[in-house]
């Protein structure tokens, strides 16, 4: 069973990209689009590349379990957070023990369209996306630090597309969770 227990200062953070909202933040969402500014689902925003909202917001949610799994096989996984409800913010503190953070390098991963999106129209500072959304990565794992290469390797041979996102330091103030880099 992965507890989280092992996680420690200099382990790598690798992110797994999300194929969209997932299931974050339904209610700002509708409150954004539907409320805020009255778009029709068929609305083609500039910001989603073609897609209508209705096409974007019914992107279906990515499962992780196989490329997860074969990463197990191989590596000891120190934590593991799917990032849902509540964003990096309140998932990734789960994984720790509380006398370390966590350092996300924003940036580090491609930016989804429908974040873009969100953040012009809901009028929504990069805390807040961060703090409610995925922001493009739906899972993440923490591994020691002489992991990560052959983890990201695995991942890739699983067809994923993973990112080293972070690392795992100590803690300096009341914050599990720093961004550093572009917004």
């Amino acid at each position: 069973m992965i507890t989280g227990e092992k996680v420690a200062a200099g382990d790598i953070l690798i992110g797994l990209p999300s194929s969209g909202i997932h299931s974050n933040g339904y209610s700002l969402v509708r409150k954004i689009f539907f409320k805020q500014h009255d778009f029709a689902l068929d609305a083609v925003l500039p910001e989603l590349g073609g897609k209508t909202l209705a096409e974007e917001l019914l992107t279906p949610t990515r499962i992780y379990v196989k490329p997860v799994l074969e990463v197990l096989k191989k590596v000891t996984v120190h934590g593991i957070s799917h990032v849902t409800g509540g964003g990096f913010i309140e998932n990734l503190p789960r994984v720790l023990p509380d006398n370390l953070a966590v350092l996300i390098t924003r940036g580090s991963w491609p930016s989804l369209p429908i974040f873009d999106a969100l953040r012009h129209y809901g009028e929504l500072d990069a805390d807040e996306m961060y703090g409610i959304f995925n922001m493009g990565i739906g899972m993440v794992l923490v591994v020691a630090a002489e992991d990560a290469e052959k983890t990201l390797d695995i991942l890739k041979e699983q067809g994923e597309q993973p990112y080293q996102i972070g690392q795992v330091v100590p803690k300096q103030d009341v914050a599990q969770v720093i961004f550093t880099g572009g917004e």
